[in-house]
């Protein structure tokens, strides 16, 4: 995640997920069915197996888009995509899937209550030097809401999000397609949001 040298837009476009990725999250895949003898996946395991498969499959789609159009491109399929595929990664992987920030790109996706809490513990272990680690809790119905750090990560997602790396077509696609954004002027290593991953209780 903390990688800040400079790579060819095309090299590092597969890691774009809207300028925003994840350093340590599982790529396990979670599966319904269990294997005998091997343990059931925690909820933090489901949580990081959804978080890095949105990941991996929205990347995918802005790859192509960087290398067809650039950022321009790029951000019209992420404005088409992300939330219909973070829906669907999540019905597949058994979860429900979110993406909020204190500074969203896309109405109602803030963080508030138990989520803001986990913002501000994540960028105080960033501010430390420390890698966050999961926040999570348990649900009186047995569910499990866990919350991921999302951090800018590499230097082409400022050309999405950062200050004056933001090119004056890209900001005129970013307020046609989002009037009300508050996703720019980041640095990188900056908290750019969180996952939020509601697991349902092992049946």
């Amino acid at each position: 995640m903390k990688r800040p040298s400079h790579f060819p837009l095309k090299r590092v476009a597969v890691t774009v997920f809207a300028g925003i990725a994840l350093s340590w999250v599982s790529c396990e895949r979670y599966q319904a069915v269990r294997t005998p003898g091997v343990a059931a996946p925690t909820p933090t395991e489901r949580a990081k197996a959804a978080a890095m498969a949105a990941f991996e499959r929205l990347s995918g789609e802005l790859s192509k888009a960087m290398t067809a159009g650039g950022p321009v491109a790029a951000i019209a399929v992420c404005s088409e995509m992300a939330l219909p595929l973070t829906a669907e990664v999540g019905g597949e992987h058994g979860v429900v899937l979110t993406r909020l920030s204190d500074r969203p790109r896309r109405p109602g996706q803030e963080t508030s209550g138990a989520d803001a809490a986990a913002l501000t513990v994540f960028r105080e272990a960033l501010k430390a030097g420390e890698t966050p680690r999961p926040q999570h809790d348990e649900m009186p119905d047995g569910s499990t809401v866990v919350r991921l750090p999302i951090v800018i990560s590499q230097p082409v997602c400022l050309q999405c999000h950062g200050g004056d790396e933001v090119a004056a077509e890209t900001s005129a696609k970013l307020r046609e397609l989002y009037p009300d954004d508050r996703a720019t002027g980041y640095r990188l290593g900056e908290l750019r949001g969180i996952w939020r991953v509601e697991v349902p209780a092992a049946e």
